[in-house]
């Protein structure tokens, strides 16, 4: 049970990681964010956007610049609206 408690403790330290690294590049430093229904590791918003730790994870794997990544996260937004799929982060910048 302690290694698995040492790894959970290690997969939260790397989520935060990541999100400071994303929240660097597309957002100010400063930007308020907390985890949603406190589990880290899934949604989290982020000056009142939301986003997955996939979509985080994807976002900077693709090169998004932080326009980009907002027109995308809206248009997910849009589509969620409609109740229709996105088309995923990876193959939405070849649709433009």
């Amino acid at each position: 049970m302690h290694d698995f408690n040492i790894a959970i403790e290690e997969y939260d330290a790397i989520c935060y990681r990541i999100v400071d690294i994303f929240v660097k590049k597309y957002f100010n430093k400063d930007a308020e964010r907390w985890w949603v229904a406190d589990e880290v590791g899934g949604g989290i918003s982020i000056d009142n956007c939301y986003f997955s730790m996939t979509d985080i994870l994807e976002y900077m794997k693709y090169g998004y610049s932080k326009k980009d990544m907002l027109k995308r996260a809206n248009y997910a937004l849009a589509c969620a609206y409609k109740n229709i799929s996105p088309t995923n982060i990876k193959n939405y910048k070849k649709l433009k």
